[in-house]
């Protein structure tokens, strides 16, 4: 049994070690490229002198790790605009179209049609904005393919080395960011995938220290996912060596190192060696050439960096508010704003105004002012229109560090201060969801209005019988009984086979509010337990995902959900489908109405007042019919109505 035991361990070695080694490699890149907001890690980079982008493979679904691309849409050289299909790439879901977000040429496509599991991040094409620049872009691109750009991007084409460099020069300094080589027992241990849908993770906490034995099953730290807080635990023996990512690490990748272990006491101070070198060498920028010792027929006055001149300001004015956007690309520019034709409404200049003038030439630069001040000038104390002036770094192709100042009209504002709140990971996997979820399946919703007396008296009675049941609690069960009753709606939608799948248990998600996002733990077989059993199980789960204590098996699946705003007032609103379930329901508060009684011949027409809710289910189109909806909505009504039902 030790035998086979070590060489699973050597093979997770062996995998811990590429994980290691490609993580290095891709951060000694020389990361030149314009990034996309969603291209979190490009593999490969290439220098280049010109207004080039690169596009990688775009995470199109939060548990996509690679995807394949199916057929370009464009051809190279060909113009693009905002919104326009450049591919279609397989992913883990279904295919999907990729889109651009801005306007160029297409100059080189580096993964052609039938590319497949192409990471995501890895370069799949590369934009440029100027036609004549595409034959510039393309030359790089070859030179990428080829393995050309990591020669060429040692030295800049616009600084030749000296001729009394020495030959090994470029490969002593490529060789600081190598990985540190792995010798006897050690192995790196890999952020883990304690979720499905989990991109990253945070360290919140390491149980153990740097040289402490551990054991199989021993807690090594604690790690926030998408979802909640979970203990990470060792499945070997062996020691600690290092520790690569600290307590309060955000967003490591998955799979990226976040330690070292080895299995005997005395190789821990050789792999505490490793792991200082290892975080050294990732968070140390590249040395630059000029601090190696010059040979002595190279010039001695180009190893002393010159002082920094102060730049001269220049003032943009205008007579209409200015947004950030317009703001930063006149400011990058340098372009007098008073030469731009501004189309917006009431005389607003708009982005595209600027890049119109650029492109047509007709756009003037600004004057310099005689000012050297870098620093932002103290707001006027008077009462006057003087305008308000702020400095802002602007980088400019020739001037680095150019100072800009704006002026705005400050006259009846008081200075405003703002707050960054951070955006935790399960906002942003919630964010990533929903996103999916709307764009790719087709949601139909169906409404009813459910009288609520009935359940409201039936309430009262159990709860003086000591049955602290909610309405909610009701709702659940009742919901529960309607998916028995039809079961066309107790499905979920395999993204691979894309088809439904029918689901044996009727397993409740109910969305639980945390301070960090949206949490659904699940009521399994929910239609085979009493409303007080639903009580006490769905208090325990909700309070346990307010602390970040659920474990994965308590919120991942299910196959029907719940959602519940009726505490807040909510009259009714919709609900977006919480994938891969093809269901949910959307209840909203009671509101009492009045409402005729069944008229009596030869009598007045009667009035009363009576209590109901508003529910609205949404479901997948894919899956469920809306016959099938409206058949689940009449099952689900007769439960609230005739609560007693519930009860057999």
């Amino acid at each position: 049994m030790s035998h086979f035991r070590r060489v699973a361990a050597r093979q997770v070695r062996h995998v811990s070690s590429y994980v290691l080694n490609r993580n290095l490699a891709r951060r000694a890149m020389t990361m030149t490229m314009t990034l996309r907001p969603h291209q979190k890690h490009v593999a490969a980079a290439f220098t280049r002198s010109f207004s080039s982008t690169t596009l990688g493979m775009p995470a199109l679904s939060p548990t996509m790790p690679h995807g394949n691309i199916v057929e370009w849409k464009v051809k190279e050289g060909q113009a693009i605009k905002p919104g326009q299909i450049l591919c279609s790439i397989e992913t883990d879901k279904a295919t999907i179209d990729f889109e651009s977000v801005e306007e160029g040429f297409i100059a080189a496509i580096l993964k052609p049609n039938n590319a497949q599991n192409v990471v995501v991040g890895d370069p799949i094409a590369i934009m440029v904005e100027e036609e004549s620049e595409i034959a510039a872009a393309q030359d790089e691109a070859k030179k990428l393919m080829a393995g050309g750009a990591a020669s060429s991007a040692s030295t800049p084409a616009s600084s030749p080395a000296p001729a009394s460099a020495p030959a090994s020069a470029p490969s002593s300094s490529s060789s600081s960011s190598a990985a540190p080589s792995l010798s006897g027992s050690m192995s790196v241990v890999g952020m883990p995938a304690l979720s499905p849908t989990m991109p990253h993770g945070n360290i919140v906490e390491w149980k153990i220290k740097e040289g402490q034995a551990i054991k199989p099953g021993q807690i090594l730290c604690s790690i926030e996912t998408d979802k909640a807080t979970i203990d990470f635990e060792s499945v070997e023996e062996g020691f600690l060596a290092g520790i690569i990512k600290p307590n309060g690490s955000q967003n490591v990748d998955i799979g990226e190192p976040i330690a070292i272990m080895v299995e005997e006491e005395s190789e821990l101070a050789a792999a505490q060696a490793e792991a200082k070198k290892f975080v050294s060498g990732a968070a140390a920028p590249t040395p630059a050439p000029a601090s190696t010792a010059p040979s002595a027929s190279a010039p001695t006055t180009s190893s002393a960096p010159a002082p920094t001149a102060s730049v001269p300001s220049a003032a943009i004015k205008h007579h209409a508010p200015i947004s950030p956007a317009v703001y930063h690309t006149l400011a990058e520019h340098q372009i007098d704003p008073a030469s731009v034709k501004a189309t917006g409404k009431g005389g607003r200049l708009l982005k595209g105004d600027v890049l119109a003038a650029i492109k047509s030439g007709s756009a003037r630069k600004l004057s310099a002012a005689p000012s050297t001040a870098t620093a932002v000038a103290p707001a006027s104390t008077s009462t006057s229109t003087a305008p308000t002036q702020i400095a802002t770094s602007a980088p400019s192709s020739s001037t680095v560090g150019q100072t800009v100042v704006l002026n705005e009209p400050s006259v009846g504002r008081r200075q405003r201060s703002y707050t960054d709140l951070p955006l935790t990971t399960m906002r942003k996997v919630i964010a990533t969801r929903l996103t999916q979820s709307k764009t790719q399946v087709p949601h139909q919703y169906t409404s009813a209005a459910v009288t609520m007396d009935a359940l409201l008296k039936f309430r009262s009675q159990i709860k003086a019988l000591g049955a602290n049941a909610s309405v909610n609690d009701l709702v659940i069960r009742a919901a529960a009984l309607a998916l028995r009753d039809v079961p066309e709606l107790n499905v979920t939608f395999d993204s691979k086979s894309q088809q439904p799948v029918s689901v044996s248990g009727v397993d409740i998600s109910v969305a639980v509010a945390t301070p960090s996002g949206l949490i659904t733990p699940i009521i399994k077989n929910a239609d085979q337990k009493r409303v007080s059993q639903i009580s006490e199980e769905i208090r325990e789960l909700a309070g346990r995902a307010k602390d970040n204590k659920l474990k994965p098996h308590e919120f991942q699946g299910g196959s029907f959900t719940i959602s519940n705003l009726g505490m807040f007032g909510i009259s009714e609103f919709s609900a977006v489908i919480n994938l891969p379930q093809a269901c949910i329901l959307a209840v909203s508060g009671s509101q009492t109405r009045v409402v005729p009684k069944p008229a009596v011949e030869g009598q007045p027409q009667q009035f009363t007042s009576s209590t109901s809710m508003t529910v609205q289910l949404s479901s997948d189109a894919r899956c469920v019919d809306q016959a099938a909806t409206g058949k689940w909505l009449q099952a689900f009504s007769e439960y609230i109505e005739n609560p007693t039902l519930m009860m057999m």
